[in-house]
C-alpha cells in the first residue's frame, strides 16, 4: 500500500484520499495487467523526462487523470446504486456533459474514458500494454485504425471499463467512433443508448453550416430527452451554467498557451502545456468542476516563473507551435529541447477563443451547438486554417509543425493542406510529420527525430 501511496501524493493526492483511493487502484492494475512496481519506475522517470512536473499545477492535472481512472473501477456500483453512466468520444462539446452532470446532482457519471484511460496506462506510467489489448482483440500496427477508439473495445472485451447508459459519438473529425461503437454492440452482445453527432469534413457555404447546426441542435435535444427518461432534467439554467464554465476553460487554457508561448524565456515546455490543454477534450466527473482551479495554480506558477526569469532554456531561444503536439511521446520533446529550441502552443487548443463566435446570443441548446460548429478543428478548412493563421500571427512562432493525426483519412489530408496554406499566409517554415499520436507501434519516434533535428538546424540558421 505504501507504493500505491507515494505514488498518488506525487501527484498531488492527499493522504486521507489516497488511502481512499488504494484499493481501487490496486484493482485497476490488476485488470490492466500492469505490476505495481511500475508506480516506482514511472515516479523515477517523471524525475528525468522534460514534462515539468516541478510545476505543482502539472501534478494536480495529472492527479486528476489518475483520480478519474480509478473512478471507473466503480462503476458497476454506482449502476447498482441506480447512477446512469454516460461515455463520449473526444473530441465533442464538453459543456453538454457538464450540464448532465449538474441536472443529475449526482445521479450522472459521465466521463471520456478512452482517452482517459490511454493518458493514465501511456502518459503516467509509461505503461506498453496498450499493445497487447489491441493485439488480443486482433489488431496490429498494420491495421490502421485509430488506437483511441480501438482500446475502448478492448477494455471494455477486458472487463477494465463497464458498459455505459448512454454513448456520444460527438467526434469533431473522427469517422470511426460511431462504427466502432456498433462494433463493440455486436461483437460484445452489448447494449445502450447511442447519440450519433458525427460531422461532414467541412461545411463552408452557409446552407451546409445552417444544416449542420440544425443536425446538432437535434442530437444534443435528443441526450436531453434520454436524460429526461432518466429522471434527469436538464433546464436553460444548467445549459447557461455549462456555457460559462466552458469560456472559463477555454480562456484559461487560452492564457495558458499565450503565456508560454510569448514569454521571452520560456518557463514550461510544450509537452506539459499540451497534456494541460487536453482539458479541453477531456471530461473527468471527477475533477472537471474543479479543473480550473488546477489551470488557475498552473497560470500562477507560470508568472512567478516569468517574472522571476527562470526558463528551460536560453532566453530568445526559437519557438515552435504545433498543430498537436504528441504528449504521450516524451522523446519529442527531448529532440526539441536538447536542440535548445522551445516547443509552444497547440493550435488546436489555442486557436478557440468562444467569446468571439457569439454563443451568448443564443439559448442553452443552440448556443452549445454554434459553440461545437466555431470550434476551428470542426469548423471546416477555411474557418480553422483563418484561425490558426490569426494564432500564429499572435504567437509568433519561429516554424510550425504539423501532423501525427496521418491515421485519419480526413486528418492525413486536412493537415497538409493547412501546411501550405499557413506557410504562405505567415511566412514561416512548416513540417509535417508522420505518426500516430495515439499508437506507439504506428509512430516512428527515430525517423521523427531526424526531421525534427533538420527543422531545429534550418530555424537556428
Amino acid at each position: 500500500m505504501n507504493r500505491r501511496l507515494s505514488f498518488m501524493e506525487y501527484f498531488m493526492i492527499g493522504r486521507e484520499e489516497a488511502l481512499e483511493l488504494s484499493d481501487d487502484l490496486q484493482e485497476l492494475l490488476r485488470r490492466m495487467k500492469i505490476d505495481e512496481s511500475l508506480l516506482d519506475a514511472s515516479l523515477e522517470k517523471w524525475q528525468t523526462i522534460p514534462y515539468d512536473s516541478n510545476y505543482e499545477g502539472v501534478r494536480h492535472f495529472l492527479g486528476n487523470i489518475i483520480r478519474q481512472a480509478v473512478s471507473l473501477i466503480g462503476v458497476p456500483e454506482l449502476r447498482r446504486k441506480g447512477i446512469k453512466i454516460v461515455y463520449a468520444s473526444v473530441p465533442l462539446p464538453l459543456p453538454i456533459l457538464h450540464a448532465l452532470q449538474g441536472a443529475g446532482q449526482g445521479r450522472v457519471f459521465a466521463s471520456t474514458p478512452d482517452i482517459v484511460l490511454i493518458t493514465f496506462e501511456r502518459m503516467i506510467l509509461f505503461s506498453e500494454n496498450i499493445r497487447e489489448y489491441n493485439y488480443s482483440i486482433g489488431w496490429n500496427p498494420s491495421c490502421r485504425h485509430c488506437l483511441l477508439n480501438g482500446s475502448r473495445y478492448a477494455y471494455l472485451s477486458d472487463g477494465i471499463i463497464s458498459p455505459p447508459d448512454m454513448y456520444i459519438d460527438a467526434s469533431a473529425v473522427c469517422d470511426e467512433a460511431g462504427k466502432m461503437d456498433e462494433m463493440i454492440k455486436i461483437h460484445l452482445g452489448l447494449d445502450w443508448k447511442t447519440v450519433l453527432l458525427k460531422l461532414p469534413g467541412d461545411f463552408e457555404n452557409p446552407a451546409s453550416r445552417e444544416n449542420a447546426l440544425e443536425y446538432m441542435t437535434r442530437g444534443i435535444n435528443e441526450i436531453i430527452t434520454i436524460a429526461k427518461e432518466w429522471g434527469v432534467h436538464i433546464n436553460e439554467e444548467h445549459l447557461q451554467e455549462a456555457l460559462l464554465w466552458w469560456k472559463s476553460l477555454t480562456m484559461r487554457v487560452y492564457s495558458l498557451n499565450s503565456l508560454v508561448s510569448k514569454a521571452p524565456l520560456q518557463p514550461m515546455g510544450g509537452a506539459a502545456l499540451a497534456l494541460v490543454s487536453s482539458s479541453l477534450i477531456m471530461f473527468m466527473d471527477t475533477g472537471s468542476r474543479s479543473i480550473g482551479d488546477t489551470l488557475d495554480i498552473l497560470l500562477r506558477e507560470l508568472r512567478k516563473a516569468v517574472k522571476e526569469k527562470k526558463g528551460i532554456l536560453p532566453k530568445d531561444s526559437p519557438k515552435v507551435g504545433f498543430y498537436f503536439m504528441p504528449y504521450l511521446y516524451p522523446e519529442i520533446e527531448t529532440v526539441f529541447r536538447n536542440n535548445n529550441v522551445a516547443t509552444t502552443f497547440c493550435s488546436v487548443f489555442s486557436s478557440f477563443v468562444p467569446d468571439k463566435i457569439g454563443i451568448e446570443a443564443r439559448k442553452g441548446v443552440e448556443a452549445i451547438a454554434k459553440l461545437w460548429l466555431g470550434f476551428p478543428m470542426v469548423a471546416g478548412f477555411e474557418r480553422e486554417s483563418d484561425a490558426l493563421i490569426k494564432t500564429i500571427k499572435d504567437f509568433k512562432p519561429s516554424a510550425m509543425v504539423y501532423g501525427f493525426l496521418d491515421f485519419d483519412r480526413r486528418m492525413g489530408t486536412h493537415g497538409k493542406m493547412l501546411v501550405r496554406k499557413t506557410s504562405q499566409a505567415c511566412d514561416i517554415p512548416s513540417w509535417y510529420i508522420s505518426g500516430d499520436i495515439w499508437n506507439p507501434d504506428s509512430m516512428n519516434t527515430f525517423a521523427a527525430k531526424e526531421r525534427i533535428e533538420s527543422l531545429c538546424r534550418i530555424i537556428k540558421k
